[in-house]
This record gives structure tokens, sequence and C-alpha cells, in this order.
């Protein structure tokens, strides 16, 4: 699942360094959304995360998704889609169940609005399906990590190495379509 990332670096450590071990490293991308619902009256938070084995393949059915339905190559595909044509949208989620069965899934929910909360509990979730020799690389949808330096506090100041080792980024839906993807997920 995901990419190798290769970390090798000189023959001799560098010396800022000098008891660093380079080891090479499984790089896997999950893309990240998130919604908000009401049980028993209360507001709650869920995050959605998939991974997929081979990003490029729900890349590219997404782009043929668009050709075959004649929508500009940058239109975002949403729950809550634009599409009204019956016969389209049952196209576009045949495509999606399909995509989305090629994936893993993971979801947290938390009581209240704290999307940063609820992806620092997500983050754990993740590390805790992958061993060590995993680095997780987490696209997050805008607005779910709202103070990237407390968040990666957090993470820099977990005692799980697979936590610590976390790379994140986040960015629009709209420019990004494996988080459209754990948009429909979420």
């Amino acid at each position: 699942m995901g990419y190798i990332m290769s970390m090798e670096g000189p023959a001799e450590p560098p010396t800022v360094l000098p008891h660093a071990t380079v080891t090479s490293k499984l790089l896997v991308t999950w893309a990240i959304d998130d919604s908000e619902v009401l049980i028993s009256d209360s507001p709650h938070t869920i995050i959605g995360a998939l991974s997929f084995d081979d990003p490029g393949i729900p890349i590219a059915e997404m782009a043929n998704l668009r050709r075959t339905l004649r929508l500009s190559d940058d239109f975002e595909f949403k729950w809550n889609s634009k599409i009204r044509d019956p016969q389209q949208r049952e196209i576009v989620s045949s495509v999606f169940l399909r995509i989305l069965t090629q994936s893993v899934g993971l979801v947290t929910i938390v009581e209240g609005r704290d999307k940063q909360r609820a992806a620092q509990l997500l983050v754990r979730q993740i590390c805790d399906f992958h061993d060590s020799a995993t680095i997780p690389l987490l696209i997050f949808d805008e607005n779910i990590v709202i103070d990237k330096r407390r968040f990666r506090r957090h993470l820099l100041d977990s005692d799980d190495e697979r936590v610590r080792s976390a790379l994140f980024v986040d960015t629009r839906s709209d420019l990004n379509d494996l988080v459209q993807c754990a948009d429909l997920f979420a």
C-alpha cells in the first residue's frame, strides 16, 4: 500500500545528526475530510480517512468519469452533488462505489465541533493501523486542522514513533481528487 520513499543518505551520517539512523520507509497517503451530524440533538464531528494501494487509480477513474459526463476537468464531486440528472447521478454513484471498494477507510466520531481534536484522534487510529516502517502522509481538507503549529506539536510530542513521523498538509477539496473521495466517504 502506498509508495516507497527512499530516505537513504550519504555513506557517512551528517555531522549535525551523528546518531541518526537512515532507513527506507513506506509512505502511505491518507485523504481526510469531515462532516457534522446531530446525534440526540447534540452536534458531532465525523472525520473520515481513505487510503488506496495505488492513489493513481481513483484519480484516473475520476478524470474518466468527468470526460464521460462531459464535465469540466476541475469539476468537484461532493456528497451533495450539483448533478441533478438521475441517470448521471447513477453513473457517478456506480463509479464511486467501485472507487471506495478499492480503499481502506477509517472513521472517528467525536461529540462537538472540534475538528482538530477529531483529527488528532484520527491520526492515532491511522498510526495504529500501520507498523513503524510506515510514514503516514495525511492530506486534510481545509479547515480541519486550524492551528497547524499546535497540531504539529501534538504529533511531535507523542510517545508513539509512528505518530511523530506522520506528515500532513491541507488543501481545498476542489483541488484534490483523493480528498473528494474522502468527502463522499465521510
